[in-house]
């Protein structure tokens, strides 16, 4: 979403989207989170999504890379085996 030009055409989202797994949020996934963000002192807004993002990486058993706008949030948030790259 936070990728979305208005600029560029809706294809070339629809079409960098198609390649996203996409997990629902779950109350599991939402308690990892909240676990994430109190171990590395955050809270609020500003890190809610980025915290619900990388809780639901750390479910994933194959190779995770998460693409952001956001780098250093995620990389703080993630686990090392995730690859964090910027948008």
């Amino acid at each position: 979403m936070e990728a979305r030009d208005p600029k560029g055409p809706q294809t070339a989202f629809d079409h960098a989207a198609s390649l996203a797994k996409v997990r629902p949020i779950t109350e599991e996934i939402a308690r990892a989170a909240s676990k994430l963000l109190a171990t590395e002192g955050l809270h609020g807004h500003k890190y809610a999504i980025d915290a619900m993002l990388a809780a639901t990486a750390h479910l994933e058993h194959s190779d995770v890379t998460v693409v952001t706008s956001d780098v250093d949030d995620l990389r703080r948030l993630c686990h090392p085996r995730i690859a964090v790259e910027p948008i």
